[in-house]
C-alpha cells in the first residue's frame, strides 16, 4: 500500500543544484515561504562532505577545521544546545545516500512543492541514489566563474591565519576547484538521463532582476507566483522548517558559511564585474578552464 501511495505522488521534488557562492540558501530562504512548500538542506552534500572528509588523509588547515566544526557541532546537538532544532535528523551520523532517497521518495501531507537546495558535487557519483517513482524537476544555478570563484576564495581566506593566507591557492583544493566540473557533469546527466527540459537560471539574472526571472521560473515549475515572496523575515527561525541534517547546518554556521543568507531579507543586486587581469593567479587559470562550459550553459539559460 505504502509503494502504492509513493508512486501516485503529484508533488514534484524540485531540486536547485547549486555551486559553492551562487547565493543557493538566499533563494533557499525565499522558497521557504512559498505557499505548502517543504524545503530541504543539502542532503547529498552532507553525505559526499562527511565520506570525502573521513577518508581523506590530508591535514590542511581546511580539513582540520572542518574536523573542528563537526565536533563542535556534534556535541552541541547531543547537548541541545543548538538553536536549530526542528525538523530536521540530528546529526550527520544517522543519514546515508539510500536514506536521502528513501526520505524523499515518502509524501509530504499537507505540501505541493518538495524543494530540495544541494550541491551537484554531493550526488555525481551517487545518481542511483536520486529519488525514484515520483515527479522530479532539476533546475541548475549557475554564475560567472569570476564571481563564484572570487567570492568562495574571499569566504575561505576569512577563516585561515595570516600565514596559510600567504600560501593560498585555490587550485589545489580538489573539493572546491572541481566543484563546476561536477556541476557541468551532472547537468550533462540529467538532461540526457532524467530530464531533458531541466532549467538553468543564472544567479546574477535572478540578483538583478528578480521579479520578472523568478516569476517567469514559477511558471515554468508550475508554481503560483506571489510578489511578497520577495522580502522575508531576517534571522534562522525559518530553519526549523526545513528537513536535512541539524549539525551540518549548525557547522556551516559555525563557520560562517550561511551568514549572509540567514542576515538576508531580500535579493540584493550583484557588485559589478571585475576583470580576468585583476584576478588573483588561481583564480584566473580555474576560470579560463570554466568559461566555455559556463558559456554552453549561459547561453541554454531560462
Amino acid at each position: 500500500m505504502e509503494d502504492k501511495k509513493v508512486e501516485n505522488s503529484e508533488v514534484p521534488r524540485i531540486f536547485f543544484w547549486s555551486i559553492p557562492r551562487t547565493c543557493s540558501t538566499v533563494l533557499m530562504k525565499l522558497m521557504s515561504h512559498v505557499d505548502d512548500v517543504q524545503v530541504w538542506l543539502e542532503p547529498y552534500d552532507c553525505c559526499y562532505q562527511t565520506e570525502y572528509f573521513l577518508n581523506s588523509a590530508s591535514k590542511s588547515q581546511e580539513m582540520e577545521t572542518w574536523a573542528q566544526s563537526v565536533a563542535e557541532s556534534t556535541k552541541m546537538v547531543k547537548e541541545c544546545k543548538s538553536p536549530y532544532s526542528g525538523k530536521m535528523v540530528q546529526n550527520r551520523i544517522n543519514v546515508s545516500y539510500s536514506w536521502v532517497k528513501s526520505e524523499l521518495e515518502k509524501e509530504e501531507p499537507g505540501k505541493k512543492f518538495i524543494f530540495i537546495k544541494d550541491q551537484t558535487s554531493g550526488i555525481l557519483e551517487h545518481v542511483d541514489d536520486l529519488p525514484e517513482n515520483v515527479p522530479c524537476k532539476h533546475v541548475f544555478l549557475i554564475r560567472h566563474p569570476l564571481r563564484a570563484l572570487s567570492g568562495l576564495r574571499t569566504y575561505m581566506l576569512r577563516r585561515m591565519t595570516t600565514e596559510a593566507k600567504e600560501s593560498f591557492n585555490l587550485r589545489l583544493d580538489p573539493m572546491y576547484s572541481a566543484a563546476w566540473e561536477c556541476h557541468y557533469k551532472f547537468w550533462k546527466y540529467i538532461k540526457e538521463n532524467k530530464d531533458p527540459n531541466a532549467l538553468i537560471i543564472d544567479t546574477d539574472d535572478i540578483l538583478c532582476n528578480p521579479q520578472p526571472v523568478l516569476s517567469k521560473l514559477f511558471e515554468t515549475l508550475q508554481i503560483p507566483w506571489k510578489d511578497s515572496y520577495l522580502k522575508w523575515p531576517q534571522g534562522t527561525e525559518i530553519v526549523k522548517e526545513w528537513k536535512g541534517v541539524e549539525d551540518h547546518f549548525l557547522r556551516g554556521m559555525l563557520n560562517g558559511v550561511f551568514d549572509q543568507a540567514m542576515q538576508s531579507v531580500c535579493l540584493q543586486p550583484s557588485k559589478p564585474l571585475r576583470s580576468l587581469e585583476d584576478m588573483p593567479e588561481d583564480i584566473k587559470e580555474i576560470a579560463v578552464q570554466q568559461l566555455p562550459s559556463y558559456e554552453e550553459m549561459y547561453a541554454l539559460r531560462l
